[in-house]
């Protein structure tokens, strides 16, 4: 396990699962939308993945697994750098 894992990642992914809950959705998605041109911060998220055993790469959907019976994805997707502020 990493020594330490963002704890935005952790607050973003429950709450997909709460609204996916909320909303009877099939399915729970949290996108990281990066605008980084390097993708800092990329291998946070990788780390995070890891956790459940998952490995990702940038703009791809992964599925890190089912929780209470909704399933669960996750990606990182680039931004276009025209709208980074």
């Amino acid at each position: 396990m990493p020594a330490a894992i963002r704890y935005q990642l952790l607050h973003r992914t429950v709450s997909a699962l709460l609204i996916a809950e909320q909303f009877n959705a099939v399915a729970a998605v949290m996108i990281v939308q990066s605008f980084s041109p390097t993708d800092r911060w990329f291998e946070d998220f990788e780390a995070f993945a890891r956790l459940f055993g998952a490995a990702v790469s940038a703009g791809q959907l992964v599925r890190l697994g089912e929780f209470n019976g909704t399933p669960l994805y996750v990606g990182w997707c680039k931004g276009d750098q025209r709208f980074r502020g």
